[in-house]
């Protein structure tokens, strides 16, 4: 049996061209997309849609049963389209959410794909934004688990599975 990846942003431009490029895998069973909207194009047939915001309280039981994590979601480009305080309730409690949701989820692996775009530089230069998120340095610690049980020796390439380099 296969891996299912849940992702994050499905309906995003890099969702959708991650959601492409995962349904190609042999190795990925079926994709569980989630976004706000549904998406412009049509999905692969291993993506199903399930429209959720990241923040519901529901995100555990629609990502119960899956091995990886992949959130693509964040809001950028903010200025045209939101407030401060929105911007920010999706971007870092909905990032807390989503990993929180991993974590009792116990996911294999979890990746979070985010950009500086996503944050106001020009209000926080050179101040740092994680204390004032999360409570404390236990909820920021690493929860992945080695994807694979096989031979190092016998995994595929595949980003997502290289081991950590120390």
């Amino acid at each position: 049996m296969g891996m299912r990846v849940f992702l994050t942003g499905s309906s995003g431009y890099l969702g959708s061209v991650l959601a492409e490029f995962l349904a190609r895998e042999q190795e990925i069973d079926s994709i569980t997309g989630i976004d706000l909207v549904p998406p412009t194009t049509p999905l692969p047939a291993k993506v199903e849609f399930v429209q959720m915001d990241i923040r519901s309280p529901d995100l555990a039981a629609a990502m119960a049963g899956h091995e990886v994590v992949v959130h693509m979601a964040f809001v950028v480009l903010w200025l045209a389209k939101m407030p401060v305080a929105e911007r920010d309730d999706i971007n870092l409690n909905g990032v807390r959410n989503v990993a929180r949701a991993a974590a009792a989820c116990q996911v294999r692996r979890f990746v979070d794909a985010s950009s500086v775009a996503a944050y106001d530089t020009h209000l926080m230069p050179g101040k740092p934004i994680l204390p004032k998120i999360f409570q404390s340095a236990a909820e920021i610690r690493p929860f992945t688990i080695p994807m694979a049980r096989h031979s190092p020796s016998k995994r595929s390439p595949r980003s997502w599975e290289q081991p950590a380099s120390h």
